[in-house]
């Protein structure tokens, strides 16, 4: 079956508009999460005619219109490593010409601590700021030396979410991770549904709390699914490609065993 991956960067250089339709619910999902007033309207208004529709701030336009450039950017940039760099690249193309940029938190880890508030409310501890580069170096290292399941995947989001490298972003970068990590791997794309937010974060926390990893693997499973069955035709155009792989594999066959000249014995 045609790699997940290979079927994005195929349907963005059609005009059938999955791809499009797929890009802008992915980012209305993750930045609705984080706050957003962008309506999936507005962002296809947004990414159509390059011109912002209803009442929104100034960074919720720009990381709005940035994030529409990242992700052709993960589709595109999906088999490179994850390094440092290109965590801190991802970083900066989110945050350029926001406030945080203006402030000289875009694209560096964070410079002051911060902290995350947990579905209850209660404050959750995270990683200082002097503890950053060594934990997100170590954290690098082990997942990009194997193919990742979506065990690791998990695994990997829940670690990157408690430490929380940046100022502000970790949320959408994290998930922006997810779909690199997914088309990397072959597996279904993770978008984490607005309506799933609050079953996403409980599902962060318990998996902190418990150790057992788990609920967030079940809530991204579940995002698997909601995928699958929101774009059937990227399943179908995969299938069909795997099928036509096969019939020119046994045309070629075919064409080989005619042109062999039988033996004499």
């Amino acid at each position: 079956m045609l790699d997940i991956a290979s079927t994005l960067q195929v349907l963005k250089n059609t005009s059938n508009g999955i791809y499009d339709d797929f890009k802008v619910k992915f980012l209305y999902h993750t930045n609705k999460i984080e706050g957003s007033t962008f309506s999936l309207p507005e962002i296809i208004t947004l990414l159509k005619e390059n011109f912002v529709s209803g009442d929104h701030s100034w960074n919720d336009v720009a990381e709005t219109k940035n994030s529409l450039a990242l992700f052709d950017y993960i589709v595109e940039d999906y088999q490179s490593p994850l390094t440092v760099f290109k965590l801190r690249e991802y970083h900066q193309l989110l945050k350029q010409y926001t406030t945080d940029d203006e402030h000289g938190f875009a694209g560096v880890f964070k410079k002051i601590p911060n902290v995350i508030i947990g579905p209850s409310g209660k404050r959750i501890a995270v990683a200082q700021p002097h503890e950053v580069p060594e934990k997100m170096e170590y954290l690098l290292r082990k997942y990009n030396e194997r193919q990742m399941t979506l065990q690791d995947m998990a695994e990997f989001h829940l670690e990157f979410e408690t430490i929380h490298p940046f100022q502000d972003g970790n949320g959408r970068i994290g998930r922006f991770l997810l779909l690199k990590q997914c088309l990397a791997c072959n597996q279904d794309p993770i978008c984490i549904h607005s309506e799933s937010a609050q079953a996403y974060r409980n599902a962060l926390q318990l998996s902190r709390v418990g150790k057992s990893i788990e609920p967030l693997t079940e809530v991204f499973q579940s995002a698997q699914k909601n995928f699958n069955a929101e774009f059937p035709l990227i399943y179908d155009i995969r299938k069909n490609y795997e099928q036509e792989m096969r019939d020119i594999m046994a045309t070629k066959k075919a064409v080989q065993q005619e042109r062999t000249p039988e033996r004499g014995i």
